[in-house]
């Protein structure tokens, strides 16, 4: 498997088979080393969405069942916090994440929460614009007591080996939940 520069804490890599040379699989590594709170699952029902509360995958779209997807904290809504404490926040900049080969990049958005509207449908016409294409399928997880959640899930073609990141063009950070996935 190929990594990137290693620190003692690094996480590497759950690796997940998908692109495939000369009849072989090809793994897909995810390295965040600067970010010591950061782990990876693997897309699939009952696992965490986050890493300090209690809630689970219960649906997944066909496509990005498993997916390696960035395991982190919840932190609280409209929280920006730091990239790495609050999920809350857009995370993925520049120098956050790499990936070992080009990939698919799902992002789930909670849209609402207790028919509160966190993300309206211009935001969702941004991400499009933006090159993220609306992923059909039920995507559900479980909630807080007496709250019912919404999401929506997007991809998009991570092209190149190496470092993602997105523009917030449709300005996500500290406004709704996101679960960045990759396949």
């Amino acid at each position: 498997m190929e990594t990137f520069a290693a620190l003692a804490f690094a996480v590497h890599a759950i690796c997940v088979p998908a692109a495939y040379t000369a009849g072989r699989p090809q793994e897909l590594a995810v390295d965040f080393t600067k970010f010591s709170t950061w782990s990876t699952g693997v897309v699939a029902t009952g696992e965490p969405i986050v890493t300090d509360r209690d809630y689970r995958f219960t649906s997944i779209p066909k496509g990005m069942t498993g997916a390696t997807y960035i395991l982190r904290p919840c932190g609280k809504p409209g929280e920006k916090g730091s990239p790495e404490t609050a999920a809350w926040g857009w995370a993925l900049r520049r120098g956050n994440v790499e990936v070992s080969r080009p990939c698919t990049c799902y992002l789930a958005v909670l849209s609402t929460s207790r028919d509160r509207v966190l993300v309206k449908d211009s935001k969702f016409e941004t991400l499009r614009k933006d090159r993220w294409e609306l992923v059909e399928g039920q995507f559900t997880t479980t909630t807080p007591r007496n709250t019912s959640w919404t999401w929506h899930v997007f991809k998009c073609e991570v092209k190149m080996r190496g470092d993602v990141h997105f523009r917030d063009t449709a300005k996500l950070d500290g406004v709704a939940l996101l679960i960045f996935a990759f396949k």
